[in-house]
Formats: structure tokens, C-alpha cells, sequence
């Protein structure tokens, strides 16, 4: 009896210590901002032109598992190249080679990825556009070539970060505009709505990008000593933390400026709910973004500041909610 309570408890501190490596929380926001661009962005908006979605809530299920054990691979491979570096600078939180085997870690990696890549494949036949398969192996080995090695050369690594980030909102729209061609009369039925879900994508897309790009840059400033040690060339280290730090200051100024044209054409457009919400949830959050960067010195100072890029990405996702409320 006693062997069996100990089986448990091992069992439960090895799920435990998976979870952490996976990082779930990151998980959860990947599948609740894929389920709010369909229901309450697509969807909306298709239902004011009299039309409905046309990929099946199954199949979408299966996508956004998909992105959910691709990306879950990816943190693992990540891990597994930065041990050394993660023992530099965050040797609290270290989880492979002390909570879980290195070896047992390239293993779930793989059987991850490999039903991430074919549950990808397979929705991708299923709507006759067998090439976006490519998008799920793509990035199963751009999450591998960045842990690799763009990590740790100076901007590859953050761009290609910022792009992933950015492809999870477009393949909610790609599989249903795709699904929605296969049904001529409804495709005829809702071609008004088409430039209207897709320009919202793209500003939620850019969004996504230039938020993960500035969080990217300011997580290499505050992991500079343990990327130096392990000799990679990120940004930080090549340009030093002042010139990071005024790349970081141009790109929250681009972010300040998109978002106040977004917030023109939102007023223009009598779209209330999200001109308010961005006025005062989201633009305050960019300010206080860059007030900050500006004193920022310790480390401290930038562990920081990517929580609020984080707290940003958040608010940004949650107003997809208020679209509805202008369809």
C-alpha cells in the first residue's frame, strides 16, 4: 500500500514538473486567444452579413490542439539547449536534468511535435489545401532552429519568435476563409464581410508581432549574463544594453503611434467599445511601458518590463470580446 501511495506521489511531482516545462499558462492563453478570434471576431461579423461558420467546431478543436503540442514542443526544445544558461540565470526554476530526465524530455519533444505536425497535416487534406501542412512542419522546425541557433544570434531569434506568435491569429482565419470556399453559396453570401474579418486579423496580427518582438528584445537584456557565459551574440551583447534599449524605445513609439491610428479609425467608425478599451486599457499600458524602459538599470528593472509586455499582450487579446458588441 505504501509502494502504491509513493507511485502516486511520483507520478503527480513528474506531471507537475511537465506542466512547468510546457508552461501551461502560456498554453491557455494560445487556446483562449484562438477560440476568441473565432467566436467573437469571425464569427460576429459573418453573422452580420447572414452568414455562419463553416469549419466545423471539431476540426477547429483539432487546430488549436495542434498549435497547442507544437508550441509545447517547442518550450522543451528550448530548455533543452538553455540548460546551461537557465542554471546562469534562473537556477530556481531549472526543471531539466532535476525534475525531469534529459532523456525523457527529447522524448515527449518528438512524440509532441509529431502529433502536433499530423493532426496539422491531416486538417490541412481535409479543407484540399494540402501545402499548409508545410506551416505545421515550418514551425515545428523554426521553434528547433531558433532554440538551436537563432537564439543566439542577434535579432533572427526575436523575429522569428514574433512571427510564430503572430501565425497562431492568422490560422484561425486561413482554415475557416478556406472552409467557407468550399461552400460556393455561403462563400457568396459573406464576400462583403471578408475585408473586414481580415483587416481586424491583421491589426490583431500586428499586434501580437510587435509586442512579442519588444518582450523578445527586453528578455535578452535581462538574461545577458547567462547568455554571455554560454558565448551566444544576442542583441544585447552585440549592441550593447543602451542601443537595445533605444531599439526597444522605437519600437514601443511604433506600437504608440499604430495604435493611435487604429484608434482614428475607430472613432471614425462609431466602433465606441474598442476606441475606449484601447484608450484605456491599452495605450496607458505602452506608456507606462516606455516610462519604465527609460529608468530601467537592474535586471529586476526588465523582469519587469516583460511582465508588463506580457499584462499588454493579455489586454490586447481580451478586447477581441468587444467586438461583438458592434455586430
Amino acid at each position: 500500500m505504501g509502494m502504491l501511495f509513493s507511485g502516486n506521489f511520483n507520478f503527480r511531482i513528474m506531471l507537475k514538473a511537465i506542466l512547468k516545462l510546457i508552461r501551461i499558462p502560456n498554453l491557455l492563453i494560445v487556446i483562449g486567444t484562438m477560440y476568441l478570434i473565432r467566436y467573437f471576431l469571425i464569427s460576429p461579423i459573418l453573422n452580420f452579413y447572414y452568414g455562419s461558420l463553416s469549419y466545423p467546431a471539431f476540426d477547429f478543436a483539432l487546430l488549436v490542439l495542434a498549435c497547442v503540442l507544437i508550441a509545447a514542443a517547442g518550450y522543451i526544445i528550448n530548455d533543452y539547449f538553455d540548460l546551461e544558461i537557465d542554471r546562469i540565470n534562473k537556477p530556481d526554476k531549472v526543471i531539466l536534468g532535476e525534475k525531469i530526465s534529459v532523456e525523457k524530455a527529447r522524448i515527449l519533444y518528438f512524440v509532441l511535435n509529431l502529433f502536433g505536425v499530423s493532426i496539422g497535416t491531416f486538417l490541412s487534406f481535409k479543407i484540399g489545401q494540402y501545402q499548409f501542412s508545410l506551416l505545421f512542419l515550418l514551425t515545428a522546425f523554426l521553434l528547433f532552429s531558433y532554440s538551436q541557433k537563432y537564439k543566439r544570434s542577434p535579432f533572427i531569434g526575436n523575429f522569428v519568435v514574433a512571427i510564430l506568435s503572430a501565425l497562431t491569429l492568422f490560422l484561425v482565419w486561413l482554415f475557416e476563409f478556406f472552409a467557407l470556399r468550399l461552400d460556393s453559396n455561403m462563400f457568396l453570401e459573406i464576400r462583403e464581410a471578408i475585408p473586414y474579418v481580415s483587416k481586424y486579423i491583421l491589426a490583431y496580427v500586428t499586434f501580437a508581432f510587435l509586442v512579442s518582438l519588444i518582450r523578445e528584445i527586453i528578455k535578452d537584456i535581462e538574461d545577458k549574463e547567462g547568455d554571455e557565459a554560454a558565448k551566444c551574440k544576442t542583441l544585447a551583447i552585440v549592441m550593447g544594453i543602451q542601443n537595445s534599449k533605444m531599439l526597444i524605445a522605437s519600437l514601443i513609439l511604433l506600437a504608440i503611434a499604430l495604435m493611435a491610428f487604429a484608434q482614428f479609425v475607430l472613432w471614425k467608425n462609431s466602433l465606441d467599445y474598442l476606441f475606449w478599451y484601447s484608450m484605456v486599457a491599452l495605450q496607458p499600458l505602452f506608456i507606462y511601458l516606455f516610462i519604465h524602459l527609460i529608468k530601467a538599470k537592474e535586471k529586476e528593472d526588465f523582469h519587469f518590463m516583460s511582465l508588463i509586455s506580457k499584462i499588454i499582450m493579455l489586454a490586447g487579446i481580451l478586447s477581441i470580446q468587444l467586438i461583438q458588441l458592434h455586430y
